[in-house]
């Protein structure tokens, strides 16, 4: 599991990103990285990992909180799966503040299923849609640690939208991914 986004166009068919090496994991990418469905494509093709099969859904998200929400429920035992890995390109969590309520309310098998997971999350400290100093993800990195996610990697960016960290972005994307995932 890969972070979410949101998508302008719904008419646009899901794309699937064929590794070009052996097939050892998929990723369902469900974030864009700006605001058009093909950005998303197009940067998951530039991460050039050749055993990922990448799977860009066309589904409309509201932002990249979705794949914090998604992981906080696989640990609540929400779902069947647990992600071992997610990622959050300008993520952040709304409520960041009942996550560690909400792992520890639940049984043991929350916190353990949390622990299992890594998260990668990128925000950025000067915000358009937050009117204040934003300081959203460190927030949420914040709340995940203390509330027993496995390991919580955070990179803020010094603003949004195509700046020189793009590169950045997306080698520390590639590298983290690589460290987690068995791509060898």
């Amino acid at each position: 599991m890969a972070a979410s986004g949101s998508r302008n166009r719904a008419d646009v068919l899901d794309s699937v990103v064929q590794p070009k090496g052996d097939h050892r994991v998929t990723i369902v990418w469900l974030h864009d990285k700006d605001e058009h469905f093909t950005d998303s494509v197009q940067f998951v093709k530039n991460l050039n990992l050749k055993n990922v099969k990448w799977i860009c859904p066309s589904l409309v998200f509201p932002d990249s909180s979705v794949a914090l929400h998604f992981a906080t429920s696989c640990a609540l035992n929400h779902y069947p799966i647990n992600p071992r890995v997610v990622v959050a390109i300008s993520g952040w969590l709304a409520k960041s503040w009942s996550v560690k309520n909400s792992i520890e309310f639940y049984t043991l098998v929350a916190k353990s299923r949390a622990a299992l997971q890594s998260i990668f999350l990128t925000h950025g400290i000067d915000d358009p849609v937050v009117p204040h100093s934003c300081s959203c993800g460190e927030e949420a990195t914040a709340s995940l640690v203390n509330a027993g996610f496995g390991e919580v990697r955070f990179l803020p960016l010094a603003r949004f939208g195509p700046t020189a960290h793009e590169i950045n972005r997306s080698e520390m994307v590639k590298s983290w991914l690589e460290e987690k995932l068995p791509l060898a």
